[in-house]
């Protein structure tokens, strides 16, 4: 069978598209030992969400909270996470003009994502589903993500 028969065949359009998804889907599980980022029960919205971080380690580590405009959602469908669309993420330093928020040890802190209501952030309300939001955390001087983690949640 020639190449562009194979190309027409019924079947190769739904392949492609499993093959995009599959490329598309992110299997990380965002996790790092000592510290958590988790939902808050009962404040998943389709316009935002609490989260509550909390460090157990002894390393001080810092991020830009509700501030961070290079968070990710993703949602899941079935078993792969699929990033959402997004306006595209400004250039420059890490959290610039934005305050800068440190986990020292056992002092958990929350912050309050509303997606919906602020210009600042990329997306629209969500569609009932299964997310997950990642957020970068750095440790003292480095400019650069040292981990991500990411809370998962459910809008109903």
């Amino acid at each position: 069978m020639r190449l562009k028969e194979r190309l027409r065949s019924p079947w190769m359009l739904p392949l492609i598209a499993l093959a995009a998804l599959l490329l598309m889907a992110d299997y990380r599980p965002y996790r790092q030992e000592g510290v958590t980022m988790t939902a808050v029960e009962g404040s998943a919205m389709s316009g935002g969400m609490t989260i509550e971080i909390l460090n157990t380690t002894d390393r001080p580590l810092w991020n830009c909270g509700d501030y961070d405009r290079n968070y990710r959602l993703q949602r899941r469908l079935g078993s792969l996470w699929l990033p959402m669309r997004q306006a595209k993420r400004p250039a420059g330093e890490v959290c610039a003009a934005a305050p800068v928020f440190y986990y020292e040890k056992d002092a958990p802190q929350r912050f309050a994502f509303k997606w919906s209501e602020d210009r600042r952030f990329p997306f629209t309300a969500l569609e009932p589903g299964f997310y997950r939001l990642i957020l970068d955390f750095y440790e003292d001087g480095f400019e650069e993500s040292v981990f991500q983690l990411a809370a998962e949640f459910t809008v109903e």
